[in-house]
């Protein structure tokens, strides 16, 4: 008991921070190794001690993993990258050794897939060319024959051109020189022997009957063309004369074989003939 009351005593001089002694010194924590368990002691400045009493103290809770400061979520993205690229390169060299070195043919491209849907049962698949269209056995009918009122295409006509065109004076001479016969195939027409359009003169001459190589009156109105006056030659052989009055016309041919026509005019006088003419060229 009084080794109980001594303890007592020195626990209570130590909680006040007195020494033995009677002076104060700095607050000190004193335990006994008594060999009980579940005793802990702190010191709350040095104001108090505390004893706390609880189970006996067990093992250290272990503290978490720590993750390593280079394992980043971006340093694991670029490595898994460069993981894949990796993989990729070496994918394309096995290919390429097995393409190189291989005495066989690889397979061949797979055909495009067609992405047009397949037609349902109540729809029918339009023919993706037209169906040809079927020939006709029986011949072609033959072309519409020209009617009789139609005229045939002729051939386009040779245009002749005309040699001369004048005034031809005949004068019977009875009242002076005369001017009876004119050679029309010398260029220009002029007086004189062979004569191809000339007065009638039997003894005496008269101003109302034209004589030449070849004569035909023209009995139409309009005046002729070469090709008429020829065709109307050709039907009259051997007129060689033609009884005129002022406004008659009439066809004629040259000794060289020129077709041409005339219309005679007003006489100056009784005793001459005035002839309008238009000479054309050989053919």
């Amino acid at each position: 008991m009084e080794r109980m009351s001594d303890y007592e005593d020195d626990e209570d001089d130590l909680e006040l921070g007195r020494l033995p002694g009677g002076g104060r010194s700095a607050p000190r924590v004193q335990s006994r190794a008594s060999g009980e368990q579940g005793i802990s002691v702190s010191a709350d400045r040095i104001e108090r001690v505390t004893v706390q009493y609880g189970s006996p103290a067990g093992p250290p809770e272990p503290l978490p993993p720590t993750q390593p400061h280079w394992l980043t979520p971006r340093r694991l993205a670029a490595v898994a990258a460069g993981v894949v690229a990796l993989a990729l390169v070496i994918a394309l060299v096995v290919q390429e050794a097995g393409s190189g070195g291989g005495s066989h043919p690889g397979p061949g491209p797979l055909p495009p897939v067609s992405t047009t849907p397949a037609p349902t049962g109540s729809a029918s698949p339009s023919p993706s060319t037209p169906p040809a269209t079927p020939t006709s056995s029986a011949p072609a009918p033959p072309p519409p024959s020209p009617s009789p009122d139609t005229p045939s295409p002729s051939p386009s006509a040779t245009v002749i051109p005309v040699r001369w065109q004048g005034t031809v004076t005949l004068v019977d001479g009875n009242n002076g020189p005369g001017q009876f016969y004119w050679d029309m195939d010398v260029y220009p027409p002029s007086p004189g022997l062979p004569s191809d359009l000339s007065l009638d003169c039997n003894l005496v001459c008269t101003s109302g009957r034209i004589d030449g190589h070849a004569v035909v009156p023209w009995k139409q109105s309009a005046a002729p063309t070469r090709d008429q006056c020829a065709n109307l030659l050709n039907s009259e052989l051997g007129q060689s004369s033609v009884d005129v009055k002022p406004g008659s016309m009439a066809c004629f041919g040259t000794n060289q074989g020129r077709v041409g026509y005339f219309v005679t005019q007003d006489p100056p006088d009784q005793d001459s003939q005035l002839l309008a003419v238009v000479l054309w060229e050989h053919r």
